[in-house]
């Protein structure tokens, strides 16, 4: 079944045009907050406009690293899906696990032989539905966090970061180890992309260059793919 039509949909664009006026407007909204509040802290406007500057260039580097990962999807989930999902959220990380889950329980792999659009339909809902949830949860579990995150740094101020630590890995780890498995292109995929995430975020560490850990992702994945080509 071919689902380009679907991923293309008018409604789909229509979906996205209104998420980005909506994130434009929170946009608005702080920044006019921040300038009302500046004062109260001692900052003038030019401060305000310097802050507002410098995180604007700040960005511009995670937000090309997820540029090549949409670049990388565009033809697998299309135009509306990549830029509401990857483009404007900007959690790949989570994305792509949230699309190999989604795909995981078709039993398909993601762009792979019987991805249709059932398959695309069923990813796309996980990739929506864990961004939804992650953002009511936020909204209802922050008092709470706060309040057991003062309660934890009262007796170890290290814990908490183990136990969110720990949770990520458990999250990435699973869905890793069952990639070697499946053939040796699989392996030699996994080692190559895992060793250029390695050496990137180390160059991070002792170059002291933010850029490399923000743009390791998007580099393994692209040396995995040529790694791909190469030993299929």
């Amino acid at each position: 079944m071919d689902y380009s039509g679907v991923a293309h949909s008018p409604f789909l664009w229509a979906c996205v045009v209104a998420v980005f006026l909506i994130v434009t407007l929170q946009s608005v909204v702080f920044i006019r907050a921040a300038l009302k509040e500046a004062p109260t802290v001692g900052l003038t406007r030019s401060d305000v406009a310097v802050a507002v500057r410098t995180g604007a260039i700040s960005a511009l580097g995670p937000s090309l690293g997820i540029v090549v990962l949409a670049v990388g999807l565009l033809s697998l989930f299309g135009g509306p899906a990549v830029l509401m999902r990857i483009g404007l959220i900007g959690s790949a990380g989570f994305e792509l696990i949230a699309a190999d889950t989604g795909a995981g329980a078709l039993g398909l792999e993601l762009g792979g032989q019987g991805f249709d659009g059932k398959a695309f339909a069923t990813v796309f809902t996980v990739m929506s539905l864990g961004g939804a949830m992650w953002m009511t949860s936020t909204l209802l579990l922050t008092p709470v966090a706060k309040r057991v995150d003062l309660a934890v740094r009262k007796r170890d101020g290290s814990l908490l970061q183990v136990v969110t630590l720990a949770a990520m890995a458990a999250a990435f780890g699973f869905i890793t180890i069952q990639e070697p498995t499946k053939s040796p292109v699989h392996l030699s995929v996994l080692l190559a992309a895992t060793a250029t995430a390695v050496v990137m975020q180390l160059a991070a560490g002792r170059f002291q260059r933010a850029w490399l850990r923000e743009w390791s992702l998007a580099v393994a994945m692209t040396v995995g793919l040529l790694t791909a080509g190469i030993a299929g």
